[in-house]
């Protein structure tokens, strides 16, 4: 597997300059990259840097994700580190279906990790090994945009009813409530949320003026919202 520079290039620079990623020389003793990266950035191949990652994410998640622990280990052409925003990143490079017509290549930004807020509102409601990943390995693996496609960052977590900017939640029917319901990841359309009105360790799909599915596995849905890209 192998992405051309043209096509990381573009990848890189998709969602404008806010966000564009600039990739850069890796090694270990570079300051203030995360210690738990060492084994990532101090390997001198894609595959090795691939296969660092993978171990890296399987150590502390288990068989949490399956499904993108999968696609890491089996379609990421490379794990570049790279600079954003004022900040270190993994730059996940994925090449889907690769040898295909109808090949698709996709990358995920790993942001530095940060202690996880057990103070928050919601933190019960996260699983530890979730809670574990943002601590140690990323605290918010998303497409570029660093919104959609995974897990946000804690900074960007907010409730439906804070992100869509309403005050009148008379016509909202169903249970939880959007005040209850926290946004921890998207596709672009539909959210994955967290609730402390459901099952701890789970969470909720939300589509736009529609209830809420069935809890399910919060990895599970993480997993859900992730592929939704491919």
């Amino acid at each position: 597997m192998a992405l051309s520079d043209d096509e990381v290039s573009v990848l890189l620079t998709e969602a404008g300059p806010r966000w564009a990623v600039s990739l850069t020389e890796a090694s270990p003793d570079r300051d203030g990259v995360p210690a738990s990266w060492s084994a990532v950035v101090a390997a001198q191949t894609p595959q090795s840097r691939v296969q660092a990652a993978a171990a890296l994410w399987r150590a502390v998640l288990g068989d949490d994700m399956a499904q993108t622990q999968q696609m890491i280990t089996h379609e990421c052409a490379d794990v570049r580190l790279g600079r954003s925003d004022g900040q270190w990143c993994l730059v996940y490079l994925v090449e889907h279906h690769a040898g295909k017509p109808y090949r698709e290549i996709r990358a995920w930004v790993g942001l530095e990790p940060r202690p996880f807020d057990d103070a928050h509102p919601f933190a019960r409601c996260v699983p530890s090994q979730i809670a574990s990943f943002i601590a140690t390995i990323h605290d918010g693996w998303t497409a570029i945009n660093r919104e959609t496609n995974g897990l946000q960052a804690q900074q960007y977590w907010q409730s439906v009813a804070d992100a869509a900017g309403e005050t009148d939640w008379s016509w909202w029917e169903f249970e939880p409530r959007p005040e209850s319901l926290m946004v921890i990841g998207t596709d672009g359309g539909v959210d994955c949320c967290l609730s402390p009105d459901i099952p701890a360790g789970h969470g909720v799909l939300v589509y736009p003026g529609d209830a809420p599915d069935d809890p399910k596995p919060l990895a599970d849905l993480l997993d859900d919202i992730v592929a939704a890209t491919l």
